[in-house]
């Protein structure tokens, strides 16, 4: 045994000794001190982003309006203290330049009035001095405010001005920093957001890319001589002067380029673990995980190379054979992952719901489905491949007239918000004569019955089970003539959620609360043609302001002053007269309330008013989901304890140490006897009594 270990030992001698390796290790050193620098940036900011900028057409009205001397005089004051160029941009016909109403440009306009310091009148805000947000500033002389002071008064302003239009701000931002100086612009998402995004994007894009292939290809080609060395003349003698394997040297002699790529590896992700860690507070352990499945994949690799050198006794005919090996890996994985989300990840139930007799169901990839008890096999009810790959929103089953609501929207990659989500009404009680009957005819897309229950249970983010999946053998659409198309009807801007409630839509967004006229939604739009409906679609999605406009269907049920910001979850209760509704960290039960609300100086007449409310994580970028029964409410956030209280004093609360720190998935009430069901992300089902 010994003559092996000295072989693997003069590797790792021959290792260290190299110049190749030290030459490589002050390479990863430069690379992670150029790394290092980049981090977060904690600071107040009160300028407007693009995406604060929630209804942009209604923006570009008012700003037009109060340019003319119309409007508010909150509106005129602000358009007042822009500067003289901006106003004559604004008084300019927008047939010049069709787009140049922007939402960033909305938000240049606005920020240009942050620093005002004429911009407040007692006239134009008559309620400004009462506001808790505005009181304090007001109280103190302009000139003593610092700048940042003047900044959020102003802001708080304009807030009040456009109620609605504009989000309201979120003083502590973050920002993507090098060595203590910002790059760039806010960024519009929370740390604990900005980390996800490090981690799932850059970390991962660092390790495919930079390890999976740079430093892969860099270890084979440095690697590749040490075989074929072996063979030059004398090498080879002094190593079989003792009577050992010619097997076992080859093995040995791999296990030294093994341990050569090792060091390289393990220093660089060790390093890299300490950078994301100390700079961005990324502990991901995955990292140090990582370094002997490097070796591993490498192991793979070189053992083509090892082998190539053995036969061929060439360095760089050892590098073609392995580069050719690795494109033949390449590819495979490519198709892979490519095939991988339609064949297990796509066909996965997401939602289910029972519809009058019948069972619907909504896969991952947006297809609303629907179970044929005869033939046992869900039939595709609404194909999302249609139209340019959409995502369904809902179901939301009306019993009264059998119709089935359901909204199609673009599928956007890392949660990006769209206001594009069409509204269709579907009605069951045609669909209930010789609908089976033709799906059958047209093809069937079968799925586990036995798992039906599993799928419900998983039913919010998706089951980590799957069953088999048969495609049909032609996409079908059992609504192809019993639907309605209300294409000229959206959901309310930035919609989040939406339920049914007392026989209409009750919709949240970061506009506010908003309830669906059914008989508006089921107005079908006169058709002109395919081409020329295509073209009146595009020009009302890229004419000034676009389609952010919340539609006349939707009419907002919550008084102008309250605005909610994500994340955000609401639930009503069984009997139908409060709702919860929770957003960043905060949990308000809301009634309707026919008094005057004294902040905005109006009639809240049929709307929903916060009766109580209470900051319940501190954290305020915290998801959770909430559910209500007649008399209790409970709140499940994202690792933490759920909490449940009673609607009369929120913060007397009770964290349910039961349970302990998990993330739901699915938060459901009872109407029978106000018990409530919690789905957790690692597949616990929860009774609460």
């Amino acid at each position: 045994m010994r003559p092996y270990l000295a072989v693997i030992y003069d590797s790792f001698v021959e290792a260290m000794s190299s110049k190749v390796l030290w030459a490589l290790l002050f390479g990863w050193t430069l690379i992670l001190a150029g790394v290092a620098p980049f981090g977060f940036i904690h600071d107040r900011s009160y300028e407007f982003s693009t995406s604060e900028i929630l209804l942009r057409e209604s923006m570009v009205e008012k700003l037009e309006a109060a340019a003319k001397n119309k409007g508010t005089k909150s509106q005129q004051a602000v358009v007042a203290a822009m500067k003289e160029d901006s106003r004559k941009f604004l008084l300019e016909e927008k047939k010049s330049e069709p787009r140049k109403f922007s939402s960033g440009r909305v938000a240049e306009l606005l920020n240009e009035t942050l620093s005002s310091k004429t911009m407040y009148s007692a006239e134009a805000w008559p309620t400004a001095e009462k506001r808790a947000e505005t009181k304090e500033l007001l109280a103190k002389p302009v000139e003593q405010l610092s700048k940042l002071d003047l900044e959020q008064l102003n802001r708080r302003l304009i807030e009040n001005a456009f109620q609605g239009s504009v989000s309201q701000v979120n003083e502590n931002r973050i920002w993507v920093g090098y060595g203590g100086m910002k790059l760039g612009t806010a960024l519009p998402l929370s740390e604990a957001q900005s980390r996800v995004v490090v981690e799932t994007i850059v970390l991962q894009g660092v390790m495919k890319i930079g390890l999976g292939i740079v430093a892969m290809f860099i270890a084979i080609i440095v690697t590749s001589p040490m075989v074929p060395d072996m063979f030059q003349p004398g090498s080879l003698h002094l190593l079989l002067s003792k009577p050992i394997s010619r097997s076992l040297l080859f093995l040995s002699k791999f296990a030294g380029g093994c341990i050569f790529v090792a060091i390289n590896i393990a220093y660089l992700l060790i390093g890299l673990y300490f950078v994301a860690g100390l700079r961005l507070n990324i502990w991901n352990s995955g990292l140090l995980l990582c370094i002997p499945l490097f070796v591993f994949v490498f192991m793979i690799f070189y053992s083509v190379s090892a082998l190539t050198g053995l036969i061929w006794k060439n360095a760089i005919v050892s590098v073609i054979v392995t580069g050719i090996f690795w494109l033949i890996c390449f590819s495979i994985g490519l198709v892979y992952g490519i095939m991988k989300p339609i064949i297990d990840t796509f066909p996965q139930v997401v939602e289910i719901q029972p519809v009058g007799d019948k069972l619907f169901a909504v896969r991952q990839e947006g297809a609303l489905m629907m179970w044929d008890e005869k033939t046992k096999t869900w039939q595709v009810a609404y194909d999302s491949s249609r139209g340019g790959n959409r995502k369904v929103f809902g179901p939301f089953w009306f019993e009264d007239k059998g119709e089935l609501y359901f909204g199609k929207t673009f599928q956007t990659p890392f949660g990006m918000q769209t206001d594009d989500i069409k509204i269709t009404v579907a009605n069951l009680n045609e669909l209930k004569k010789g609908a089976t009957t033709g799906a059958t005819e047209k093809g069937t897309n079968q799925e586990n019955p036995g798992k039906e229950n599993s799928d419900k249970e998983n039913s919010d983010k998706g089951s980590p089970d799957k069953g088999s999946s048969e495609e049909p053998k032609e996409k079908s659409d059992l609504w192809s003539d019993k639907r309605t198309d209300a294409s000229s009807l959206n959901f309310p801007s930035r919609t989040r959620r939406a339920i049914v409630f007392k026989n209409t839509l009750l919709v949240l967004s970061d506009v506010g609360l908003f309830q669906l006229d059914r008989e508006r939604a089921q107005v079908k739009p006169e058709s002109q043609g395919a081409i020329t409906d295509f073209m009146k679609d595009a020009f009302a999605k890229f004419a000034p302001g676009g389609a952010a406009k919340a539609p006349a269907a939707f009419k907002q049920v919550s008084i102008d002053s309250w605005q909610p910001q994500s994340p955000m979850d609401f639930a009503p209760s069984p009997n139908g007269e409060t709702i919860g509704v929770y957003h960043r960290g905060q949990l308000e039960i809301m009634r309707i309330n026919s008094e005057e609300d004294a902040s905005s100086g109006s009639k809240s007449n049929d709307r929903w008013k916060s009766l109580q409310e209470a900051t319940l994580f501190k954290k305020k970028d915290r998801l959770a989901l909430v559910a209500l029964s007649n008399n209790r409410w409970i709140l499940a956030g994202e690792d933490c304890i759920p909490r449940s209280g009673q609607f009369d004093n929120l913060s007397d609360y009770k964290e349910l140490t039961e349970i302990g720190e998990v993330t739901p998935r699915k938060l459901l009430a009872s109407p029978l006897d106000g018990s409530f069901v919690l789905l957790t992300a690692s597949g616990d089902v929860w009774l609460i009594n």
